[in-house]
């Protein structure tokens, strides 16, 4: 709505394709060359929950071009990133987020103050909410003590991971298959374990690998020399996790191959017994 003034910049500054915030309330928006510092798990100080949160915004509702989307994320970011310079680095001296956001948008546009003030505060609350991601994450593998070719999968990840898991040797019984997507954390899956064609009677081995993914404590910073810092989205933490079962099953003796003898002519009897023979 307006060019660089003395009211500021409240919205997004594009770097490339890029949509990115400021992370540093109060300073000038940055001009000129901007490097791309990649993603990174500690911006200028900033702890898991803000870079989290800050991650959700940019993600969420930062890669737009309607001003009044930007310029809520703009100051929801601002604001988790540093709330006390953010409300006041304008000249506002009072404790409300929306009044400060009025006391600058009704100068720059005050058509679109009241809808700013809406977002920001929805943006800011929604992104309160996320929860700092659990790092890392185990497969377990179990076997039926009582049928050896019985047993479960279970993933323990993040609970807001979403993925899928793989098994060598096995495959869950609901379904026949080796693969699963859309797998839930924690949950437990039984699965089948044949022994293989070749095994030989010697005990076999079952394994799974899983590949997961869940939201990063992390953004993706930019730098612009003696200037503004600003985030855009960091893509989301990839977990690639194996297990292998404790201990090999055992190849259990399982006839499968019924034998009918038809008798003709009634029940079959053993042999008589023949009478001691005369020496």
């Amino acid at each position: 709505w307006a060019p660089l003034s003395s009211t500021g910049w409240h919205g997004s500054m594009r770097v490339g394709d890029i949509e990115t915030y400021c992370i540093h309330p109060g300073l000038p928006v940055a001009t000129g060359p901007t490097t791309d510092q990649g993603v990174q798990t500690d911006a200028r100080g900033l702890t898991p929950q803000q870079l989290v949160s800050i991650n959700y915004l940019v993600t969420t509702y930062g890669q737009t071009d309607d001003p009044v989307q930007a310029a809520g994320v703009g100051w929801a970011v601002k604001a988790t990133a540093d709330r006390d310079t953010t409300l006041h680095s304008w000249g506002y001296e009072g404790d409300s987020l929306r009044e400060a956001i009025d006391y600058i948008m009704r100068r720059a546009s005050p058509e679109n103050s009241a809808a700013v003030q809406d977002r920001a505060e929805r943006y800011l609350a929604e992104a309160s909410t996320i929860r700092v991601p659990r790092a890392g994450g185990t497969l377990t593998l179990t076997t039926n003590p009582d049928d050896p070719t019985r047993g479960t999968v279970a993933a323990d990840v993040d609970p807001d991971a979403t993925g899928g898991l793989h098994l060598d040797g096995a495959v869950f019984a609901d379904t026949g298959t080796a693969d699963r997507a859309d797998v839930a954390p924690g949950r437990t899956y039984p699965i089948l374990a044949s022994p293989p064609r070749d095994t030989d009677g010697r005990p076999y081995t079952v394994r799974a690998r899983g590949a997961f993914s869940v939201r990063a404590a992390a953004v993706r910073l930019f730098t612009t020399l003696g200037q503004q810092e600003s985030a855009g989205p960091a893509q989301p933490q990839r977990l690639e996790l194996t297990a292998e079962a404790a201990i090999p099953r055992p190849v259990v003796f399982s006839p499968r191959t019924p034998t009918d003898a038809p008798i003709p002519g009634g029940p079959f009897l053993h042999p008589p017994t023949l009478p001691p023979r005369e020496h």
